[in-house]
């Protein structure tokens, strides 16, 4: 009798057992699958912004080590935004773009990913360790550089405002000056700044 009630209740237990065992199989497949499904084309990159985050408290990001090798920046959202940064501390806080766009980089094993918002356009290279900008391009004179610089300036304003910094370009269609790893460029159209963008140097 007790060996009946002792097969009994391990039968009881197994079945149990394998009932919650497929449950939760079932439901984390489901939600990895709702996940994927739900997820916009922009957040691709917070799973990357996520992979970089894990990996500096492994150690193994470069975001841990990261400092700015340029004073050339700028500022969006709360953010100072420079080239050659990890988007893993700052992308989600901009919101989502009006646009999205991302491709196998030419450059090398990665994706080039473009996140286009209202002023601004924000090119980057993304690998299996981290997601890192590449430039940075104005698109209206609402957003002024860190060197309070805007589209729709005068070229005179222009040099002014750079006197401290390497020009490598002054042209009567461009400007372009650099400071560590980065190039702002100045396109110029009528005497007036016509297109703004920072690039890796």
């Amino acid at each position: 009798m007790l060996i009946r009630k002792l097969a009994t209740l391990t039968a009881t237990i197994l079945v149990v057992g394998a009932l919650v065992a497929l449950v939760g199989c079932s439901d984390s497949s489901s939600t990895v699958e709702t996940t994927a499904a739900n997820v916009p084309a922009s957040n691709s990159n917070n799973d990357s912004s996520n992979s970089g985050e894990a990996d500096t408290n492994n150690g193994g990001s470069d975001e841990a080590a990261w400092a700015a090798e340029s004073k050339f920046h700028i500022t969006a959202s709360g953010n100072d935004i420079y080239v050659g940064m990890p988007t893993a501390g700052f992308i989600d806080s901009l919101g989502d773009p009006e646009s999205f766009f991302e491709s196998e980089s030419c450059a090398g094993q990665g994706m080039d990913k473009v996140y286009t918002y209202n002023d601004y356009v924000i090119r980057t290279f993304a690998d299996d360790k981290s997601e890192v900008v590449t430039s940075i391009e104005f698109r209206n004179d609402s957003i002024v550089t860190s060197t309070n610089c805007y589209i729709g300036m005068d070229v005179d304003t222009i040099k002014s405002m750079h006197s401290d910094y390497e020009c490598v370009a002054d042209t009567d269609t461009a400007l372009s000056y650099v400071d560590g790893n980065c190039k702002l460029s100045y396109i110029i159209a009528d005497g007036e700044v016509s297109a703004i963008t920072f690039n890796g140097n």
